[in-house]
């Protein structure tokens, strides 16, 4: 029978016994479902997956896509697979369009008979969010009125916002200070054309952000919220081979910081982290965390949690199908599983509402009804409807109750848990529901592990800023993603977290170096255009014949701070974090501090006494 929210009874049939039932003595009720078999993971009654009647030849497998090998990518081409060439070019043409319209705006403005036409005092009235001390039309205008934004420039720029988001300081201009650290920002471009790139940023037409609340996108970045999804699914549909896109996956939701009170779809979460903020909802790679789709919640849309599940289900690549997808309890519903599995996905997930259906309508009453039912840990009851659903009810700290698709109502599987008072982990049997659960429902959260840790998210004064760097973290981390699936097809058999031959902070950094134009450079790169020859030059520390000639004097940063001893020599105290590399004292074994333009004085002058 079809399952309705109103017709749970007549879904689920005769309960199992209403008698407690240890975790050594589990009786599963099998309602109407045919024999299965002592051990099996799936319901019987879940369709095989389709066969891919598409047969590959191995270098095809290896290599889906036409692509090259992985050593002759770098990670500034797997990063423009997902943002791409048009969507910079829309960047810098609607960029330059708003400079032009600033310009004339200021020629209306300083013309007197112009200036006495209402529909151009309309239009360069001065906006009312602006501070008293902010000039309109904004100064930034200016400098790419002279000088046009090009696409090299912004790569440029979104390298420096990369850059931020590894190299953490406390403000955007400290990274073109050079007393605090040697930032390398200020070798790409200067803080003042920076600032005037982000003031004069805009990622759409003022034709689309017109159309946005007709369209129903988020207005400045709708556009390339669009077009950076598609890419997504793209790229996975292309590169990825079909046993890699029919793997387990989950649905969740991400949070985006964002107190603005200049925008509607800023939406307050109290339970949450991030306690205000937008709403996306997406669905991931359980193994990589890579995003396939997302779907960006907005408080003016009437869309169902039930229609946003589908759509995000809908947004997966073709080979997809066949996949099993988790999700919580804020998603999962018997409807939502039925649906999914005429499209030929299995899923899977925690249920709010309780089972035995007699009891569902009994409100507080369930809980204390269902606890007799499950009295001690690792007991459990399942439950499995003519349609295909599998409902156990488990206990672990509280009853819980799952919903699937996918496996069966068998209890085959042992979970380790930590005890208040026992030493070691003790072993409760589980259904598989629950293991699969735990073991693929942390797709979303891996993105957003990732995301955070080398994330641009920064204040900003425009409301859509914060989205705009989502999807360049986003981007990063998909690209990264794309990496580890690119070696898996080189390497079959082999797990790229195991091997490890690459790390996502090298992966950053060459990232930055490409899109900045920089060539990459061996650490300690810039300390070496100040390092000392170690065969001439002699620290008076050190013993000559203790200098090993493979280690030439050059600083290092180091994480205490200390006096240079060349500034102390001279009458000037200055706290520094730097560090002779081969330079130690002899009696207390500490580093010598020396500021990297203080090492060759330092070194020569040693090196005159000593002769």
């Amino acid at each position: 029978t079809s399952l309705t929210h109103r017709g749970l009874e007549a879904s689920f049939m005769a309960s199992a016994q209403t008698a407690p039932q240890s975790a050594q003595n589990i009786s599963t009720a099998m309602i109407t479902a045919p024999s299965t078999t002592e051990g099996r993971r799936r319901n019987p009654d879940r369709g095989a997956r389709p066969a891919n009647t598409n047969v590959l030849s191995r270098d095809e497998a290896m290599f889906p896509g036409g692509r090259k090998p992985l050593q002759e990518y770098n990670p500034r081409e797997l990063w423009e697979l997902f943002i791409t060439d048009e969507m910079l070019q829309l960047v810098v043409k609607s960029t330059n369009k708003r400079v032009e319209n600033l310009d004339l705006m200021k020629t209306c403005m300083n013309d007197a008979i112009l200036r006495q036409n209402p529909l151009i005092q309309k239009a360069c009235e001065r906006p009312t969010y602006l501070k008293r001390t902010q000039a309109w039309p904004p100064k930034s205008a200016e400098s790419l009125s002279k000088v046009p934004l090009t696409v090299d420039e912004l790569r440029k720029f979104i390298a420096i916002e990369y850059y931020m988001g590894m190299v953490k300081l406390p403000s955007i201009v400290d990274h073109w200070t050079s007393d605090l650290c040697e930032s390398r920002a200020k070798d790409i471009m200067s803080r003042d054309r920076f600032n005037a790139i982000k003031a004069m940023l805009s990622l759409e037409s003022v034709e689309d952000t017109n159309e946005a609340r007709d369209n129903n996108r988020h207005r400045k970045v709708g556009v390339w919220l669009e077009m950076f999804n598609a890419r997504n699914k793209t790229v996975a549909q292309t590169y990825w081979t079909p046993k890699q896109l029919q793997s387990s996956m989950a649905i969740d939701e991400q949070s985006i910081l964002c107190k603005s009170k200049m925008t509607a779809e800023s939406q307050k979460m109290p339970n949450k982290p991030v306690k205000q903020g937008y709403k996306i909802f997406s669905i991931n790679d359980s193994e990589t965390g890579y995003t396939y789709w997302f779907s960006c919640a907005m408080r003016t849309s009437s869309m169902t949690i039930h229609n946003r599940v589908i759509n995000l289900v809908k947004g997966l690549p073709d080979d997809c199908r066949g996949s099993h997808i988790y999700m919580d309890k804020l998603f999962t519903t018997p409807d939502v599983l039925l649906e999914m599995k005429k499209m030929n996905h299995g899923g899977a997930g925690t249920w709010r509402r309780q089972v035995p259906p007699p009891l569902a309508s009994g409100g507080s009453k369930v809980k204390k009804a269902n606890h007799h039912k499950v009295p001690e840990r690792g007991d459990c009851i399942a439950y499995v409807s003519e349609s295909g659903l599998t409902a156990p009810l488990w206990r672990y700290n509280k009853p819980v109750n799952f919903l699937s698709t996918i496996h069966g109502p068998e209890v085959d599987g042992e979970v380790n848990r930590r005890m208040k008072g026992v030493s070691g982990r003790t072993k409760y049997q589980a259904p598989r529901t629950a293991i699969d659960y735990n073991i693929y429902m942390l797709a979303t959260d891996k993105f957003d592990q990732m995301r955070g840790a080398y994330s641009v998210q920064k204040r900003a004064v425009k409301p859509w800023f914060p989205l705009y760097y989502w999807i360049l973290d986003a981007a990063a981390v998909n690209a990264w993603c794309l990496h580890q699936k690119f070696w898996e097809q080189e390497n079959p058999g082999k797990s790229f977290k195991e091997a490890n031959p690459m790390k996502r902070v090298d992966f950053q950094k060459e990232l930055f170096e490409s899109l900045a134009g920089l060539n990459r450079r061996k650490r300690p790169a810039i300390d070496r255009r100040n390092s000392c020859d170690s065969d001439t030059l002699i620290c008076p520390f050190v013993e000559a014949e203790d200098i090993h000639p493979n280690r030439p004097h050059y600083p290092k940063m180091v994480k205490k701070v200390g006096r240079c001893a060349w500034c102390k020599s001279t009458g000037t105290e200055l706290q520094i974090a730097w560090t002779c590399v081969n330079c130690v004292h002899p009696e207390t074994k500490r580093p010598i501090y020396l500021h990297p333009n203080c090492m060759e004085a330092f070194h020569e002058e040693a090196t005159r006494r000593r002769v």
